[in-house]
């Protein structure tokens, strides 16, 4: 019997994408065909790379649709994010009763006036949405684009459509697996016009997100934000396979979207192997054994908790030093955080560190002392969530100070991994990672709850899953699970 392909897809770069990789790898390990597509941004890089050196990439640079039948995007898309941006920058040019400053309020208020009237269109825009998905529902349409206004709100998955479905035709897979529900519209797109020439390809889904409970700060354009919810309630249903991340985001789907299958939970695990590297954050930093070091590893923004982490600096003690490993670098986010840290005193105790590849990160955390994870519990999303990241620092053998966002904050206290802080209270968190320093977790019970939590744990159900799919009998993988690196083809 021929391998069983399976295309994997996302609307973004695959590069640092560990979950997507890592699922490849394991099918391939048990005996499938996997084939990654790669959206790169318009004008990127194109063609044929190998991941692990045995899994075609194929990287497609995202194209929009020709201008003649090209519908007008919203107009208001984004358009209250920038104004709140703006809106900001007038707010901290405010320093007393001088003319600047005078001026500064005026645009502070002229600003505020326009984002009124953003807001109600906006709300207007949201209502239009909703209203087309509720006409769609009441004519009981079985078109789930119908519901939807792609081109005007979530014109990025309307163009993903244009961008990737003929390639995945082309492809001929067993099964479309969907990694985000910007590319849900084009994976029916493409399953429809296969069935329709006579092969019946299978759609998977991976929920890594609860996209209704993300908090404000995380949703730009409400009315984008709507249409995201829009297509993924449309297209849920019409999933042949849906996995997800936690137990209790299983449940929640499956009940929203009265899904006949509970959904199987994927756990974003690291892989279980050796820590081999040449550079630990340590020395990227610049810092001698004998300093404590502190860890942050991921995405920057606002709703990450990353404003709580610096300002707890000044509540640790003077030796204790910060490494904050993201992308890119210098980090916009650092044009306010740097101010604040210099207004704390602890700005020299900070260091900005570059990321390294994946077969090295776990080495490259190793050199702190402990990892600290500042996800701001409070919110759906958050308090479901098991972050990869928990996962890497586990792998890195650290300690880790928590914030106490539900599911995560329950994984680190009944694993004895490390403490929990109060969301959004640096002094708290400042308290936890001193204590954390004085008496860290012992790493080999860290080492035994690597090998516990490890993505091999995964792969037996992945495969059988998959097999059942395709009615294959995959193989049991055995050996090292090798390199996650994308490399162009020799």
């Amino acid at each position: 019997m021929p391998k069983p392909r399976i295309v994997l897809f996302r609307h973004a770069p695959v590069d640092f994408d560990s979950r997507i990789k890592r699922i490849a790898t394991t099918l391939h390990r048990g005996g499938f065909e996997p084939i990654i597509i790669s959206t790169e941004p318009a004008g990127g890089e194109s063609g044929e790379f190998l991941l692990g050196g045995h899994t075609r990439v194929i990287r497609v640079p995202l194209q929009a649709w020709p201008t003649e039948q090209a519908p007008k995007p919203n107009p208001n898309a984004g358009r209250a994010s920038r104004l709140r941006r703006q809106r900001d920058v007038y707010a901290g040019r405010v320093r007393g009763l001088d003319v600047a400053s005078a001026k500064s309020v005026a645009k502070w208020a002229i600003t505020t006036a326009k984002l009124c009237v953003v807001g109600s269109l906006t709300v207007k825009d949201r209502l239009v949405t909703r209203g087309k998905a509720v006409r769609a529902k009441l004519r009981r349409s079985d078109d789930p684009f119908e519901g939807l206004d792609m081109p005007r709100n979530l014109p990025v998955a309307h163009n993903l459509v244009y961008t990737l479905k003929d390639l995945l035709v082309e492809l001929e897979p067993d099964v479309l697996h969907a990694h985000n529900p910007l590319v849900l519209p084009v994976a029916w797109a493409a399953a429809r016009e296969l069935r329709e020439n006579g092969r019946f390809v299978k759609l998977s889904y991976d929920v890594r997100e609860d996209f209704a409970g993300l908090p404000a700060k995380e949703i730009g354009n409400p009315a984008a934000h709507e249409a995201l919810l829009g297509t993924e309630r449309a297209f849920m249903p019409l999933a042949d396979y849906v996995m997800t991340v936690t137990e209790s985001h299983a449940h929640l789907l499956q009940d929203k979207y009265k899904l006949p299958v509970l959904p199987e939970t994927v756990v974003n695990l690291s892989v279980f192997q050796p820590m081999v590297g040449d550079v630990t954050v340590r020395e990227a930093a610049g810092l001698g054994d004998g300093v404590p070091l502190l860890v942050y590893a991921g995405v920057m923004s606002w709703a990450r908790g990353i404003e709580t982490l610096i300002e707890s600096m000044a509540h640790l003690d003077e030796k204790i030093h910060l490494a904050i490993v993201t992308m890119p670098l210098p980090h916009p986010m650092q044009t306010k955080l740097d101010p604040l840290a210099e207004e704390l005193g602890v700005r020299d105790r900070i260091h900005y560190l570059d990321p390294v590849n994946q077969a090295n990160l776990s080495y490259y955390l190793h050199g702190a002392d402990v990892a600290v994870h500042p996800l701001p519990g409070g919110s759906p999303n958050h308090d479901r969530t098991l972050p990869n990241k928990l996962f890497e620092y586990l792998h890195a053998e650290l300690p880790l100070v928590s914030s106490d966002a539900k599911t995560m904050a329950q994984f680190v206290v009944d694993n004895g991994m490390g403490n929990v802080f109060t969301t959004g209270d640096p002094v708290d968190l400042a308290e936890k990672a001193t204590a954390q320093l004085a008496h860290p977790v012992p790493q080999a019970h860290l080492h035994e709850l690597a090998e516990k939590y490890s993505w091999q744990s995964n792969e037996k159900m992945l495969i059988a899953s998959f097999g059942r799919l395709t009615d294959f009998v995959g193989e049991e993988p055995s050996g090292p699970f090798g390199s996650t690196e994308v490399d162009p083809v020799a």
